[in-house]
């Protein structure tokens, strides 16, 4: 996930790990969630920008298929994030590897086999 740089993509900032639950960190999306913007009657939703939406998710996913995460496993508008200037990042990507791998002690893919969660 570190490694997975993307400009549709929620940057990677860390991931804490306890018996009962999985953080990770990623940057700042201030717009919220693609849920919240289709939840919000006052966002007046265009064909230019229902385009610009559907276009940010497909090369995000696209970069993850890509990628030796493989695939998403819960793509849904609640884990697509809205940056400041209107960009989609897709988020959450590997969470369930990373739920399958969190009592195993190895970290899923892309996450350094070094980080400190992990020891």
């Amino acid at each position: 996930m570190q490694d997975l740089t993307h400009d549709h993509i929620a940057r990677f900032i860390g991931i804490c790990i306890d018996p009962k639950h999985q953080y990770i960190v990623t940057e700042y999306c201030p717009k919220g969630s693609l849920q919240d913007i289709l939840q919000n009657e006052e966002i007046k939703l265009d064909t230019m920008f229902k385009h610009s939406i559907m276009h940010d998710i497909v090369k995000g996913m696209q970069h993850i298929h890509s990628s030796q995460i493989g695939s998403h496993g819960n793509l849904k508008s609640s884990n697509c994030v809205v940056d400041s200037r209107f960009i989609c990042k897709i988020t959450d990507f590997g969470l369930p590897t990373l739920r399958s791998n969190s009592n195993k002690g190895s970290p899923p893919p892309g996450v350094p086999k070094d980080a400190a969660f992990y020891k």
